[in-house]
């Protein structure tokens, strides 16, 4: 099917001193980088045109990540995936790197279903750490609420069951792993892990790390044909 343009898809991981960057410096990197890259954008329409680049997983500050995907649309015409990846990759400044690209036809979108913490300590937890660890677990397997207040508007506590996103807990000597459910109404943040983990900054040999995203994509054409992966 003949489309106007078409989704490029780039994974990369970022690391070190760029993990403190906000969603919104990071989109500003990848557009200049795409920019410098003559990668063809698609702009939006109006009196302040910009391009249509997406990162469908915002990442936390301080949080570093194996798993960063980056969606940009692209003019289809003469597009090479490929090229375009070898034209971006020694653009990138230290901290990020580029692993894989893909370019998918007309609008593709991707929704997380689940996403994977790498906590690593600094020290091999005491045994009553092990023992916290090992009551967070039989949290997760069971239906009791575990409740946090988050801020909302107008400075406001709200109250947040996090127990519905928690899938699955491991602890190996060092390494703490978590996965958690991300659904419609949100997931539960990297600061409300630590805490119901009882860890500190402090107490890691490196800032958090996203080591897994589980996607699903959903690709709409031009004739309204919808697909579902």
């Amino acid at each position: 099917m003949q489309t106007e343009y078409v989704t490029f898809i780039a994974d990369f991981k970022i690391e070190d001193r760029l993990a403190y960057l906000s969603h919104q410096e990071t989109l500003t990197l990848w557009r200049r980088v795409l920019v410098r890259g003559q990668v063809p954008l698609v702009y939006s329409q109006g009196f302040n045109p910009h391009p249509h680049i997406a990162l469908p997983l915002p990442r936390s500050v301080g949080v570093q990540s194996d798993c960063e995907r980056l969606c940009a649309r692209v003019a289809a015409a003469g597009f090479c995936a490929r090229a375009a990846g070898e034209a971006i990759r020694p653009l990138l400044p230290d901290g990020c790197r580029l692993y894989a690209v893909e370019a998918l036809p007309g609008k593709a979108a991707f929704y997380p279903m689940s996403v994977t913490y790498r906590f690593t300590l600094a020290a091999a937890p005491a045994r009553h750490r092990q023992n916290h660890f090992d009551a967070c677990k039989l949290q997760t397997q069971a239906h009791e609420p575990v409740v946090f207040s988050r801020s909302a508007k107008n400075n406001r506590q709200q109250r947040v069951d996090i127990r519905p996103f928690l899938e699955e807990l491991s602890h190996t000597g060092r390494v703490v792993q978590m996965r958690c459910a991300v659904r419609p109404e949100g997931t539960v943040r990297v600061d409300e892990l630590m805490s119901w983990l009882g860890l500190e900054r402090d107490d890691l040999a490196e800032p958090v790390r996203r080591c897994a995203v589980r996607w699903v994509s959903e690709t709409k054409f031009w004739k309204g044909q919808n697909t579902l992966s």
